[in-house]
C-alpha cells in the first residue's frame, strides 16, 4: 500500500547503503589497509612443487589408516593424517576387499603422471635414447607367479630377435625378481596405457614407442590357460 514515491526514496537509500558499504571500493580498500598493515616476512619456501616418489619402498604397517597415511606422504607427498577424507575413501574401498597392492599401484601410477606433468617428463624418457626402432617390451603387470614363469620365454625371445632390446614392464613389487636377468635390457613400471597394444606398437601418426609389443597377461590374468600340467622349464636361474 506505500505509495510509489515512498517506495522509490527507500531504493535509493538502500543502494546508496550497498554502495557505501560493500561497493568494490570500500571491500577492497579494506583488504588493502589490512595487508598493508601485516609485517613483512622472510618466507623459506620454494616455489617448486616437491617430487613424487613412485618407486618409494613402503614399511610393514599393520593398520590400514595409518598406512594409508604413509603412502600419501612418502608417494605423492601429501600431509595428511589418518582422519582426511582421502584416508578414509581408500579405507573403506579396503573394507570392501580391495588390496594393498591395487591401492599402492594406483598411488604409483599418480605419482608418475604428476612427475610427468611437473617436470614434462614423457614416457619414451623411460627408455634408453640409444635403441629407438629396436625395442621389444613384455608385459606382465602382476602376479609374482606369472612374472617368474614368463622368464621361461626371455632367453627365446632373444634369440629370436638378437638386435632387439627386450623390455619387461610389471608393477614395482616383482622388480627385485628380475633385476639381473641376463635377458632383461630394462625393467619399466606398468601403466594402464599398456592395455591397449596400439599404443605400445603405434597407430596413424602415433609412432609407438616399441616395435613387437607381448601382452600375455591379457590372457593368463582374465582366464585359467596356463597350467600346463606343471611340467614348464623356467629359464631363469635364481642363483645368479
Amino acid at each position: 500500500n506505500m505509495k510509489p514515491e515512498k517506495r522509490e526514496e527507500m531504493g535509493r537509500k538502500a543502494r546508496q547503503w550497498v554502495v557505501n558499504n560493500f561497493s568494490i571500493k570500500v571491500i577492497g580498500k579494506f583488504f588493502e589497509d589490512f595487508i598493508d598493515s601485516q609485517p613483512e616476512v622472510d618466507y623459506d619456501f620454494k616455489n617448486e612443487e616437491e617430487q613424487r616418489q613412485p618407486f618409494y619402498e613402503v614399511p610393514e604397517i599393520a593398520e590400514d589408516a595409518d598406512w594409508l597415511a604413509h603412502i600419501y606422504k612418502n608417494i605423492l607427498r601429501m600431509d595428511v593424517e589418518t582422519d582426511d577424507d582421502g584416508v578414509k575413501y581408500w579405507k573403506k574401498e579396503m573394507d570392501k576387499g580391495m588390496n594393498r597392492a591395487k591401492v599402492l599401484e594406483y598411488f604409483r601410477q599418480v605419482a608418475m603422471r604428476e612427475n610427468e606433468v611437473a617436470n614434462k617428463v614423457t614416457f619414451e624418457d623411460t627408455l634408453d635414447d640409444s635403441d629407438k626402432g629396436k625395442r621389444i617390451v613384455y608385459v606382465i603387470p602382476d602376479s609374482i607367479g606369472d612374472v617368474f614363469m614368463s622368464t621361461s620365454l626371455f632367453e627365446s625371445i632373444k634369440q629370436t630377435y638378437p638386435e632387439m632390446n627386450l623390455y619387461v614392464a610389471t608393477n614395482q613389487a616383482n622388480f627385485d625378481l628380475l633385476d639381473g636377468n641376463p635377458y632383461v635390457h630394462k625393467t619399466i613400471l606398468f601403466n594402464q596405457n599398456m592395455n591397449n597394444l596400439l599404443w605400445l606398437e603405434g597407430q596413424g601418426e602415433h609412432n609407438g614407442y616399441f616395435e613387437i609389443a607381448f601382452l600375455p597377461y591379457l590372457g593368463t590374468q582374465k582366464m585359467f590357460d596356463y597350467q600346463h600340467n606343471g611340467i614348464d622349464k623356467i629359464a631363469y636361474d635364481l642363483r645368479k
